[in-house]
């Protein structure tokens, strides 16, 4: 099996070769970016999907850490939080990355749209240029 990753704009696609002209696709990650001082406020980047896919995982990471209090960022469907009981991606202060968050709501299809709310900064220093990259599988 040869792993391949392939990069478009904001999409990292990583698949897998299993014989002669045999493909799968392991997971695609969506990545939403927010350059510069970070303030609250709600996503309008959207990205619509093109058919059936599975949420498994969100990271965020800012290039600038916050202080004060943390980052705390939330990813909707159709703008609706994906985390509903499970605590929402969370940037401490003074970190620069977020371990992985699991949502609760992970399917979505043809039409659904996804977008990246930023719900609190930190207090002191709102951090910098923030990166979140939302994994899912097809």
């Amino acid at each position: 099996m040869t792993n391949q990753v392939t990069n478009t704009q904001n999409r990292v696609i990583v698949t897998a070769t299993r014989g002669p002209g045999v493909q799968q696709f392991l997971h695609q990650v969506q990545v939403f970016t927010v350059p510069g001082t970070l303030s609250v406020g709600v996503g309008s980047a959207r990205f619509y999907i093109p058919g059936a896919i599975t949420l498994s995982n969100v990271r965020a990471s800012v290039g600038t850490a916050p202080t004060g209090s943390s980052i705390i960022i939330d990813v909707n469907k159709n703008g609706t939080s994906v985390f509903t009981t499970n605590p929402k991606p969370q940037i401490y202060a003074g970190q620069n990355v977020v371990s992985t968050s699991t949502p609760n709501t992970t399917s979505l299809t043809t039409g659904d749209y996804i977008s990246v709310d930023v719900d609190q900064v930190g207090s002191l220093n709102p951090g910098q240029n923030l990166t979140v990259q939302i994994e899912f599988t097809p």
